[in-house]
């Protein structure tokens, strides 16, 4: 079978929605674990590379913004999530490798020229669909707050896999 990735939305207001990320995703991940580590070796092994561990990193997360953040930003936008929504990232496979949050446009000197991923969106991670959920269930079904107001919930899960039926 084939590897494929795709992102499903879930909220309150609707069904879960799949969206498949570009096709040319899953053979580009591997390499972009590879430029990661690169960052991680020492001075003398990436010597034979002649770069600079930040410049990887950023590289990394230029392809990270092209091929999941920008995609996902625009599909969220035009669902009518604000910019600033809380949204959950529950990254699956190879993906759980990469700091989704920090990608972003970054240019040749390695700053943002524009708002990244966690810019346009406040997120936090969960590893498991089934514990985000028992939270909120808790959440829920706990007596409100004094004072905090409440949201409603919205939830992305990107994921890497050859049979996304089955997750």
């Amino acid at each position: 079978s084939e590897d494929v990735s795709d992102f499903v939305i879930v909220d309150h207001v609707r069904p879960p929605i799949a969206f498949a990320l570009s096709p040319q995703l899953p053979n580009l991940l591997p390499k972009l674990i590879d430029n990661m580590s690169v960052g991680n070796r020492s001075r003398s092994e990436r010597a034979v590379t002649e770069q600079h561990p930040s410049d990887q990193m950023h590289r990394v997360l230029r392809a990270l913004w092209r091929y999941i953040g920008q995609p996902v930003s625009a599909i969220l936008e035009g669902l009518g999530f604000r910019r600033g929504s809380r949204i959950w990232l529950c990254p699956m496979g190879r993906l759980s490798s990469f700091p989704l949050h920090a990608a972003g446009p970054y240019a040749s000197d390695n700053e943002a020229t524009e708002p990244v991923f966690g810019d346009l969106f406040t997120i936090s991670y969960t590893y498991t669909l089934s514990a985000l959920i028992e939270c909120r269930r808790k959440r829920d079904t706990a007596p409100p707050a004094r004072g905090v107001p409440q949201r409603d919930a919205e939830i992305l899960v990107v994921s890497q896999s050859s049979q996304l039926s089955m997750v």
